[in-house]
Parts: C-alpha cells; structure tokens; sequence
C-alpha cells in the first residue's frame, strides 16, 4: 500500500486540551519565535546584569543579597536617564552604573528597615507620576523618590531625592507675638517689602516673662502699610475694661507647599493678636506683627500664611475668615513681620476640605489617572479608591473618593490605566473608573473575575491588558474611546495543564513583562506548591501561541528602554552558594547564569529544551497505521546531535531513535564554530544555517494515536515536521466486556 504523509510545515504553540489541533504540540519547553523563518529556536537563557568580568559581577557578586523582592526600572527623558532600583533584604537600593567612569557599579541605599512582604501579599509597587516615582508597599510609609541628583563617582554622603508622600497631619499654627521691644536696623532685612509703598510703619511687641507690658516704640522711614485701624478715640484707661469695639484683633493659619507644587492642609488657628488702639492724632496707630512661623518635613519649599481682616471692629470680618498674606519661598526662615494691611491681603484662604492629611499611611497600589495619583485606602480601608489633585501627588481632599462598596468583590488587589479609563482590579472583580476631575465614576466590567498577581498585569498592543489570574490568563481588551465597557476573555484555555499547577496561596508573587522586540510577553509564577515562581508561560504575538519557561529563577521581572527582559533572582542561592545573586537578563545566551574561572566568564550549563507533538491520529483514529519516518524541518546546527523519542497510544514509555546531526544529509557537512575563532585572513568562512530536512526512522505499528519529542541541550530551530505511515485498514478492535 501506498505510504501517506501527515504534514505540519508550520509548527504553532502549546495545546494541552483534547483532541489538539494537528498543528499544535502538547509540549514546548524554553523555545522563542526565531524572526527569521518563524520556527522555533531554543537560543534561550539568561545573563548576569554586569558582565564585566573584571569587576567580577559587582555590585551582585556577595552573599549580602539574597532573594530580590521587588525592582523597578524607570526610564526618563527620552532614554537619556534609566534608574534601576532594586530592594532585596529589607532594603532599597539604586542600582549606580558608573561604568563611564571605569568603576564598578554600586548599591547606594535609599531606605532601610522595610517590610518585607509576606508570600501572600503583592511586594512594593512603583508608579512614574510625572518627575516622581510612588513607592508603596502596604506597610512602610509611602514615598515620593525624584530620580535626581544623582549619586556622584566619589561622592559617599549622596543625600537621596526621597520625600514622604502626602501630609500625614495639619502643620502647627503659627505663634503671634503681640508686637515688638523697639527694632533695630538689622531686623529691617527680615521685613517683606515687596508691595509696599509710602510713609511710616511702627513696630511694638509685649513682653510677657515679667507678666507686664513694656512699650518701646520706634519708627522706620520705609513704606506705609502696618496692621490696625487708626481711631478717633481715646484709648482705653482702665486695664480692666472690655476690649471689644476698641482694640485690633487677628488670627493666623500656615499651610506647607512640597515641592511637587501640592499645597499642605491648612493649620489650626494661632492665638489671638491684638492690642489696643490709640487716638487718631498720634503717630503711633499702626503696627507690625512679628510671629513664629512652623517649618515644614522633607521635600517642603514653601510655607502659605493666612490671616484674618481686623475683627475687633464691628463689620470689618469675622474672627473665622481668612486670607492669602504672603508666602515664605524657604523651609527655614521661622521669624515674619506682618505688615499687609486687610485692603492689601489675596484671596480667600482654601477651606479644611481642600487639602487634607493623607487619606491613608498603608498604600498598598497606586496608578496615574487624568494627571492624578490614585491610591487604595489600604488594608483597612481595602474596598476605597481615593485620587489628588490634577497634578499634585499630595493633596489630597475631603470629597476626592469612590467607594466600591460592593464586598463580594474582596478588596482592591491592583490598578491600571487603560485607554481612557482606570482599571481596579479586585479579589473577584475588576471595575472601569472613568471622567475627569472632580467627576470621576466606577462602573463594574466584571463580577467574577479578578487577580491578586498586581505584578503580572501588563498592556499589550494588539492585545490590551493581559494578567495572571487563579484559573489562567485573561485579556481585557476594547477601544474605550467607542465602547462603554472593555470585554475580558480567557485566553489560556489552550494551557489548561499548565495553569492548573498555579500556587494559588502564592499567586500575588507571579511577576510578568512585555517585550516588544522580542514580541513576547513573559510571566511567571510559582506552581506545584511552590512558593517562589518556577514555572514561566510566554506568549508569542507572532504566532499567538503558548510556549514554557523553566529553570528561570524569576523573583521579579522588568522591560528596559531596549525591550532586554531583567529580572531579579528569587533566592539569590544555588547549592547554598551566592553563585546566582542580583540581577540577570532574559538572553539568548544558551547559559543558566555565569560563574568567574580565573577572571573569566564561565557559562553555567544551558536550559534544557523539550519538544513534544500532539497525538497524531492521521485523519481516523478508528483505523490502525503504521508509521514509518519523522521528518524534522530545521535550520543546520552543525554536528549538534538530536535524538527523538516516540510513543503510540498514549503511553508514557517511548522508544529512542538514535540521534541524527543537524547538518544536511545529501551535501558536505557545514564548518562548526563551537570553539574555532575565524582570524584575519581566514580562507574559511562563516557560512549562515540553511534549512534542511532530518528523516528519523521509526518502527511503530498498528497504532490508532502517534506522538513524538525530543529533549536537547543543544541548539536547535525547528521550523515544522511531517510524518509518513501506512494505513493498513486495520480497525480498533470491539471495546472490552465486564
């Protein structure tokens, strides 16, 4: 009888589901799409972040780090600033490359003393909020980290552009010192003449140690203004008279102002400033206040000082009004001469509800919306949403809050924008946030599906937002511009093994990324009781496929500006040795790392390859056949030797063909450049992998199913196969009787 083919010429992805599309394969371990042919190529592994071998992988070659809980590269201007942080044994560092310099890089520690997140619980987060990077853990407070300046070769005491995030309480009222002991010329420079123009101002203060008043009055030749009215009575005698209608009274409030343009709440009251008036014929009617203004924490550049009109006269304000005085452009001037007159005072003072202290100290998320900070309201207050300002990461107002309300979806678990609205995820839920401020609404997209893996969400083009859940991987997807909600579909049904192996206890430590370049999006996680990730999952755009990673220690994983995948070690140990410590790169470096032999560069052992087709009923699985050849389609690969192995039936034994080298058959065999270096002058050259095709004998017979794999550490591009049989009509014999 004649022999038939079965013909794959184009291999696709993983499909663990039953029955599988011929095209399919039930097993693809450590491949990538190569650009060239669209096959499959095993040059796949990792690096070491620093290479140099000369400086010995520094700053990462100690046995001080250990698991990398959480990094961050953050790219600024155009590419001209990329900032790596890295945290990792309850510290936070900034990774400085000084490599122009011809130095090894360093560690400069921003933080110490950090919480170290639970294996259950999301590890710090980094947001770019325009020139600043939230960081947030759910434990310590957050922080706003402005990237700049940075560390100076040289430099030890670097003073890091980290500032706390929000307000965390009022600022102290400011302290009004009833007016003056006689001034003398080098008190002048503290007075604030910017706006002022005319005759004479006055200046008294009381003393109040002695428990009596001492009036040392003196004048200045500079400028009219002076607080006070002046008055046609005589002023009063009697020590123990009523005040009211016969003295000038103020009040003074004090907000901060950060630098990131976010004005603090306003203070408290100060005390009660005032004194009695004097007879319009005398000179000596109006003053200036000297009072003790508080200083702001870290990252404050300015304070704002409020004060009432006069409300010591009937109509004049009330004692609750107040207004915009001046502001004092520093963090550490305490002394200031009020000389503005209530006609020369701005705009009303903010109200207590316009900035208010943070809403909370336990940020665990927080996302960029409509130039505001979103934020969740912790673990406390887990089912919150609160947002600033437009552009102004700290302040924050009463009314500047959504409740989700809702418990069945669990609590805020991540956010992400998207398009134009704001994606919050939850335990079981996600919602759309959506309009501009102060009219923001949350809209629910799902009731049922959510992800506690905050780590894993990522927007895709061509895709939307794909993210790690319990079950498997979801997509959002869907123009929001012309659809009132994004739709959310599975799109891991294909990988049903796999993603049933998902440590569910340990998912928040699923980590993934998106490289563009490579056009492949990575996550992995931890699987099969694991609590560290060990199992990774790649989808290739390309060919909208699945493929696996293992033997990648991935604790935590970033995309630079170049689309190179870095991730930080999950243990930072191998064999208890700091051998596999820091950082490393996604490469296709056929190494598991690097290790230094005499300073120099030794690749550890490559990732091992495994390749499993689909069960292959040829057209009929009713009918026996006989399967004579495997042909593989492939690139040449030198003397690399690639055995197979195949099964029938479903067996999990299989027989091993004895391996064939990947050059091609009916011609001369191709150089092989393992260790050979090709010098100047060379006649040999270096000649480009062809595709061929391997024919592998087999011997099987009479099977209804056929399958068959290989494992390799070898490289290999293998672009498809076909499979020649005869069919021997042949049926399945009747099904077994009890």
């Amino acid at each position: 009888m004649k022999n038939q083919r079965s013909e794959i010429p184009e291999l696709g992805g993983m499909y663990e589901a039953f029955p599988p599309p011929p095209d399919t394969c039930a097993e693809l371990v450590n491949f990538s799409v190569d650009q060239y042919t669209k096959g499959w190529s095993d040059k796949v592994g990792y690096e070491r972040y620093f290479s140099q071998p000369s400086l010995k992988f520094q700053p990462f070659s100690g046995a001080s780090m250990t698991r990398v809980q959480s990094m961050f590269i953050w790219d600024r201007h155009a590419g001209a600033q990329e900032i790596v942080l890295v945290e990792a044994d309850g510290k936070l560092y900034y990774l400085h490359d000084i490599y122009a310099g011809g130095g090894a890089p360093v560690l400069k520690t921003l933080s110490t003393a950090r919480t170290t997140a639970a294996l259950n619980e999301a590890p710090t987060q980094y947001t770019p909020f325009g020139r600043w990077l939230v960081i947030t853990n759910g434990y310590d407070a957050p922080q706003r980290f402005g990237g700049w300046p940075v560390p100076q070769q040289g430099v030890t005491d670097w003073l890091a552009p980290l500032y706390p995030l929000g307000w965390n309480e009022r600022p102290l009222p400011p302290y009004g010192w009833q007016v003056i002991t006689g001034f003398t010329l080098p008190l002048l420079p503290k007075l604030n003449f910017s706006r002022l123009t005319g005759t004479k101002v006055f200046f008294r203060k009381e003393e109040h140690d002695a428990g009596e008043s001492r009036n040392n009055l003196g004048s200045c030749d500079a400028y009219d203004m002076g607080i006070g009215f002046i008055s046609d009575q005589e002023p009063e005698k009697d020590a123990s008279a009523a005040l009211v209608g016969t003295h000038n009274s103020f009040r003074y409030k004090v907000s901060f102002v950060s630098n990131s343009g976010s004005e603090s709440p306003l203070s408290s009251s100060s005390n009660v400033v005032q004194w009695r008036k004097v007879p319009a014929g005398d000179d000596f009617n109006r003053y200036a206040i000297y009072l003790n203004i508080p200083t702001g924490p870290s990252g404050t550049v300015a304070r704002r000082l409020y004060r009432t009109k006069n409300f010591g006269e009937s109509g004049s304000g009330t004692e609750t009004d107040f207004y915009y005085v001046d502001e004092v452009r520093n963090n550490t001037d305490t002394d200031y001469y009020d000389i503005y007159s209530s006609s020369n005072l701005g705009s009303a003072a903010p109200s207590d509800s316009d900035s208010i202290p943070i809403p909370s100290n336990t940020i665990r998320f927080s996302e960029a919306y409509q130039n505001c900070l979103f934020i969740d309201g912790g673990s406390d207050n887990d089912t919150v949403l609160y947002y600033s300002n437009p552009g102004k990461p700290d302040q924050f107002t009463g009314l500047g809050f959504i409740d989700l309300g809702n418990r069945r979806g669990g609590a805020i678990t991540a956010l992400e924008s998207y398009f134009n609205v704001l994606l919050v995820f939850r335990e079981s839920a996600i919602y759309a946030v959506s309009g501009t401020w102060p009219n923001f609404q949350a809209r629910m997209v799902s009731s049922n599906i959510g992800t506690a893996a905050i780590n894993t969400i990522t927007t895709i083009p061509e895709v939307g937002v794909l993210f790690l859940a319990q079950d498997g991987v979801y997509a959002i997807s869907g123009n929001m511009e012309y659809s009132d909600n994004p739709s959310v579909k599975k799109v891991s049904d294909s990988i049903l093994k796999t993603t049933r192996r998902i440590n569910a206890d340990c998912i928040a430590r699923a980590s993934a990324a998106w490289s563009h370049r490579k056009r492949e999006w990575h996550c992995y996680f931890p699987a099969d009781g694991q609590s560290v990730a060990n199992v990774g999952l790649v989808y290739h755009l390309d060919k909208t496929a699945w493929s696996v990673r293992e033997g990648f220690p991935v604790g935590c994983i970033q995309a630079d500006r170049n689309s190179n995948l870095i991730f930080g070690h999950h243990t930072g140990l191998v064999g208890g040795s700091a051998i596999q410590t820091g950082l490393f790169v996604v490469s296709a470096r056929r190494s598991a790392g690097q290790t230094l032999t005499d300073d120099e560069i030794a690749d550890l052992d490559p990732p091992t390859s495994k390749f499993r087709s689909a069960w292959l009923d040829m057209g009929d699985a009713t009918l026996k056949k006989k399967v004579h050849y495997v042909y593989i389609y492939c690139l040449t690969q030198g003397d690399n030797l690639l055995a197979l192995t195949y099964y029938k039936d479903f067996t999990y034994t299989g027989t091993v063909v004895t391996g064939r080298e990947l050059q091609r058959p009916e011609y001369a065999d191709q150089n092989v450049y393992d260790t050979v270096t090709v010098t100047t002058g060379s006649t040999t050259p270096w000649e480009e992998p062809f595709v061929t095709t391997i024919r592998f004998p087999v011997a099987v017979s009479s099977c209804s199913w056929f399958q068959f794999g290989f494992e390799t550490t070898n490289d290999i591009t293998l672009i498809g196969y076909s499979v020649e049989f005869t069919g021997h009509w042949t049926r399945t014999i009747a099904g077994k009787k009890s």
